[in-house]
């Protein structure tokens, strides 16, 4: 099995991305952990395929749709924008590591970013760890900044400039520990 790739995002993949964003598992690492209705769901996603400050993805492989890259809050001319990603279903993981390599190379090269950043709530200690494994830096904690279900937790900031990326790049392969280079089962996927 080969490698993915990204797709820019169209109407037709609205239904989908509700599907995926109103899962437990995805909206639970969210700052909003609601469920989405369809009608607040298609006014965001209109609003957004329309702003030029915002650019969504849908990685897939081998022609099926597997998670959600999105970039966000980009500054053309300062050169800085947010991301998230995440997946579509829990079984596919380990594509996690090809949609970071993906969304990586289109930020710094495609897109031209000097700086790239995201921010991570601190129960989501797989992520944080998984982007530091990318060269992503702590930049600040947000102490107790972000309340949910009566607990305050913290808000963990991340950012990886374009020279990091770059030396990154150079000697990722000793960097990435085997366990992240999993290839994903797309068999097992119930999309």
């Amino acid at each position: 099995m080969g490698k993915g790739y990204i797709r820019a995002v169209t109407l037709e993949d609205a239904d989908l991305i509700l599907k995926w964003r109103n899962q437990d598992f995805v909206r639970n690492n969210m700052y909003n952990n609601s469920i989405i209705d369809y009608e607040t769901h298609i006014k965001w996603f209109n609003r957004m395929l329309n702003d030029e400050t915002f650019k969504y993805f849908i990685y897939e492989k081998d022609s099926i749709p597997i998670g959600v890259i999105s970039f966000y809050g980009i500054n053309y001319e300062t050169k800085k924008a947010s991301w998230a990603f995440y997946l579509g279903s829990e079984k596919a993981r380990g594509a996690g590591v090809d949609m970071e390599q993906l969304a990586l190379n289109y930020a710094f090269n495609e897109l031209g970013l000097h700086k790239l950043y995201c921010e991570v709530l601190s129960f989501n200690t797989s992520v944080i760890e998984f982007h530091k494994k990318f060269g992503f830096s702590i930049e600040g904690i947000r102490r107790k900044d972000y309340l949910r279900d009566g607990i305050y937790y913290d808000i963990y900031q991340l950012a990886l400039f374009k020279d990091e990326y770059d030396e990154f790049m150079q000697s990722s392969e000793s960097k990435l520990p085997k366990t992240y280079q999993a290839e994903v089962s797309l068999d097992k996927i119930n999309i």
